[in-house]
């Protein structure tokens, strides 16, 4: 199990699109470095280039940078199927359980990885030019604290990883880079635009029992966009939303895990 963990996460970073990615974040930063400095110098009494705003920016799945990781993911999995590396490792006497977990492992370390170098590249030019000060607002989310910023840091994480198993579920069954994309993409936006409207519904009854929220990942971000307004400026999480942050992209990650292990496993790798 470890060699051929090993091997894998040898030959992600080996990988063009590994490299692809890579330079695609570095260009980004620099142009919402660039773009952040445009909008301050042409605006009175409103910074976007400032640290806490760049984080929680560049930290959200819907973001550029974040709809590309899931991309370039769905390449990196279907090349498997591509270059027989999955048909190769099987021959070689591993269990399909093992090679699918494997992947896993290998698009969860990817994306984790890759979106934490880009939020603290992000991070540390919106420090450089604007400072890191808590009372000054956020484009997004309005007045920040600690320890909304936390909970967002977590709650971003698990995101992540929830869209990572669903994208290798779905590039894994599907093994057609267009399809494949085209339903992750639209998913993921789908997820996000129905999560502010369904919070929009409810204002004024943001502590009511909500179905939705347990099962979107990506709820919590239109969430806080209208609870934010609804605050007077100021963001938090209240105590249902905190806890349905944690529960839905866990369920998400279970579920298409558990069911991408047994179309795996029952699938012919050829």
């Amino acid at each position: 199990m470890l060699n051929i963990f090993k091997s894998a996460l040898y030959k992600m970073f080996r990988d063009k699109t590994f490299h692809v990615v890579c330079i695609i974040g570095l260009v980004l930063v620099a142009f919402m470095t660039f773009l952040g400095y445009i909008i301050d110098q042409s605006t009175d009494g409103f910074k976007y280039l400032t640290g806490q705003n760049m984080l929680v920016t560049s930290m959200s799945p819907v973001q550029n940078f974040g709809l590309a990781l899931p991309i370039n993911l769905i390449s990196l999995t279907i090349g498997e199927y591509t270059f027989g590396t999955f048909r190769n490792k099987i021959i070689a006497g591993y269990r399909k359980s093992y090679v699918y977990f494997t992947m896993i492992l290998i698009g969860s370390i990817f994306t984790i990885g890759l979106i934490t170098i880009y939020v603290c590249l992000s991070t540390l030019m919106g420090v450089i030019f604007g400072g890191f000060d808590l009372s000054i607002p956020a484009t997004t989310f309005g007045i920040l604290s600690g320890q909304f910023i936390g909970q967002y840091i977590l709650y971003s994480v698990l995101t992540y990883l929830a869209i990572a198993s669903f994208s290798i579920f779905i590039s894994t069954n599907i093994r057609n880079h267009g399809g494949s994309v085209s339903i992750v993409v639209v998913s993921v936006m789908i997820l996000y635009l129905t999560s502010l409207f369904v919070r929009l519904s409810s204002v004024g009854h943001f502590d009511d029992f909500n179905f939705y929220q347990w099962i979107n990942p990506l709820y919590c971000y239109g969430a806080t966009s209208v609870d934010t307004i609804a605050n007077g400026g100021h963001a938090t999480f209240n105590k249902t939303l905190s806890i349905s942050s944690v529960v839905a992209p866990m369920l998400w990650i279970v579920v298409f895990n558990v069911l991408g292990t047994i179309c795996f496993i029952k699938r012919d790798i050829k």
